[in-house]
């Protein structure tokens, strides 16, 4: 077997064909394969066509017979409701005196009531109290006080449609839900609701609901229809809202139909409605009818892959003879191996071969370009290399720089101290504060609190420096304080309002700072009541926080590009941001600042281990 091996990697080694034949035969065993693809999707089409016509014809037989049923059902539940002695004993019953006497009487006459068809289960009569009586005729309980909600939308539905004079004066309602014997015999109910007015012919509000519950036994014939439950479809009856009334698996029955078909690898293939409410879908188990087309493909390829291997073998006998001029460019290329640099092969005719080997030769001179070029790059990169060591450098003194301001202002401020001099210390504290949250880089990702405190010295700052001219609040709840941001997100907002926004103004100016929740965010928003901006510069602004687009940075800035696209990175794809401004009133900023992606996930790390 070890012999059988190496033969054949060394006939795959040493002669072109060989793989030139494999080539060839897996490049058509491709083509077969893709051509076999198509042929099945083709066929798989024409199957579900023919389904679904057929399917089609079954439907609307199934919706003709649903119409009829319910009308007769509504048609049935009119007719008693007129009915005069229900009327009396209704109206009477209602009255309190007399509850005891005509409630029995009620009782007896909806028995009697519940015998007008074998499809009538249960006869129910509701007040606007809630279920005054009701006969259930085999005893399942359907109305209970965890129905009892039903019943209450139910009345009031029928009371509303008879007040306004609507026509047609009933309700309808498939909940709550079926008669369960077990899990092959049970049905489907539909609740029919008509007004009972009483004896009071001038009465415009009803003494009662008359509630039939109907069972649809013909939906269960239609279930048991010849050929329509198979291996590839089946039917499944939901009501406008997606939720499955009916079924041939009878745990699907209350569950979403997109839920039980994405859960059973099912696919919906036609829906039709009836104007009842009810929706009949036709399911399809694609992969059984992908299955049954794929064991036929099958047999087909191995068939087609016999006959390739033979006319393979055919090619590799006619392509070895021919190609015995090969062992002169192999004995160039060995050659070559084991000279000191590239050797060009000589060439001694026109066909294929030679042809090879004179790409071989251009391969020779294109080498020795690579190496020069390489050689060449390689010098660059040393370049750059140094170029960064310097920028490192640079950076390094840059910290040391900040460093030694810091230092400096804090000697100062201690003389300021021994002078007695507090407000200028306090503020000498604050820039010192301030240049070393900014210079420092052990900072880059902090937290709310750090960055709301920057801005409250930033801001004393500024309004010493500026004379008063604003004046300036912060309401950020201290529970926000271990949010994660981004390090100087606020600055260039308030930096906007104080060049832009307050531009002219001697008094008056005032910024606020507010944090909240909002869902799962925290919404920031950063406002002056400054001059506003004109509608040019809203535009652009604008943007640039919608669609992180390039400023015009004549009119804006570069800030607040920067970052704007800093916190997207930061935050990901939930981050958003939001601008007002008017003319002369103001603007604000609207931060919505989730908890980043990265944290989340070593969160929930944390939450596993």
């Amino acid at each position: 077997m070890r012999k059988a091996w190496i033969w054949i990697r060394n006939l795959w080694k040493r002669h072109f064909w060989v793989p030139l034949c494999t080539m060839l035969t897996v490049s058509v065993l491709i083509i077969a394969f893709i051509f076999g693809g198509f042929i099945q999707n083709q066929y798989y089409s024409f199957l579900m066509s023919q389904m679904q016509e057929k399917n089609d014809v079954i439907v609307q037989e199934e919706k003709d017979i649903l119409t009829n049923n319910l009308e007769d059902y509504i048609q049935l539940s009119s007719t008693v409701s007129l009915d005069a002695t229900l009327n009396e004993y209704a109206q009477k019953a209602a009255a309190e005196n007399e509850w005891d006497y005509y409630h029995n009487a009620l009782n007896g006459y909806l028995q009697q009531i519940g015998r007008y068809s074998d499809n009538i289960q249960i006869v129910a009569l509701v007040t606007d109290d809630g279920l005054m009586t009701q006969y259930d005729k085999a005893g399942f309980g359907v109305w209970t006080s965890d129905t009892a909600s039903i019943l209450t939308h139910l009345y009031h539905k029928v009371v509303r449609k008879t007040v306004q004079q609507s026509i047609p004066r009933y309700a309808l309602s498939y909940e709550p839900g079926y008669e369960k014997m077990n899990t092959d015999n049970y049905h489907r109910l539909v609740h029919i609701a008509v007004p009972v007015m009483g004896t009071d012919k001038s009465a415009v509000q009803p003494v009662a609901v008359l509630v039939l519950s109907f069972q649809m036994q013909f939906l269960k014939n239609f279930f048991n229809q010849k050929g329509f439950y198979n291996d590839y479809t089946f039917g499944v009856v939901s009501d406008t809202s997606g939720k499955i009334l009916y079924s041939y698996d009878y745990d699907s029955v209350g569950k979403s139909i997109t839920t039980f078909a994405k859960d059973n690898t099912l696919t919906i293939f036609s829906r039709d409605k009836s104007k009842y409410g009810i929706i009949f879908n036709i399911v399809v188990n694609e992969d059984s009818v992908r299955n049954e087309i794929t064991d036929t493909y099958r047999n087909g390829i191995l068939l087609y892959m016999i006959m390739l291997l033979l006319l393979s073998a055919c090619i590799a006998l006619f392509m070895r003879r021919d190609m015995k001029d090969l062992s002169r460019v192999t004995k160039g290329i060995r050659s070559l191996r084991h000279g000191e640099k590239e050797q060009k092969i000589e060439i001694r005719g026109e066909h294929e071969i030679w042809q090879l080997a004179i790409q071989y030769n251009k391969l020779v001179d294109s080498l020795e370009a690579q190496r020069k070029a390489t050689q060449e790059e390689y010098q660059k990169r040393i370049e750059s290399m140094k170029q960064a060591d310097d920028a490192k450098r640079e950076a390094l003194e840059s910290q040391i720089n900040a460093h030694f301001l810091c230092n400096t202002l804090n000697a100062i401020n201690y003389d300021a101290m021994k002078a007695g001099n507090e407000e200028i210390s306090l503020m000498l504290r604050k820039l010192s504060n301030i240049l070393r949250y900014t210079f420092s880089r052990q900072y880059e990702n902090v937290s709310f609190i750090q960055e709301v405190s920057w801005v409250e010295q930033y801001l004393y700052l500024q309004r010493f420096r500026m004379m008063d001219v604003f004046d300036y609040e912060i309401d950020c709840p201290h529970i926000f304080d271990e949010w994660p941001c981004c390090k100087l997100f606020l600055q260039p907002f308030i930096e906007n309002s104080l060049l832009h926004g307050f531009e002219g103004r001697e008094k008056g100016g005032l910024i606020r700072l507010k944090a909240e929740a909002e869902s799962d965010y925290l919404k920031v928003t950063v406002s002056d009541n400054g001059c506003g901006m004109d509608e040019q510069t809203a535009s652009e602004i604008a943007k640039v926080l919608q669609e992180n687009e390039e400023l015009n940075t004549k009119v804006t800035g570069i800030g607040i590009r920067n970052v704007v696209t800093r916190l997207r990175m930061f935050y990901g794809d939930e981050f958003k941001v939001s601008m007002k401004t008017s003319s002369g009133k103001g603007t604000s900023f609207s931060f919505l600042l989730p908890i980043p992606e990265s944290m989340k996930v070593e969160e929930e790390y944390d939450d596993m281990v």
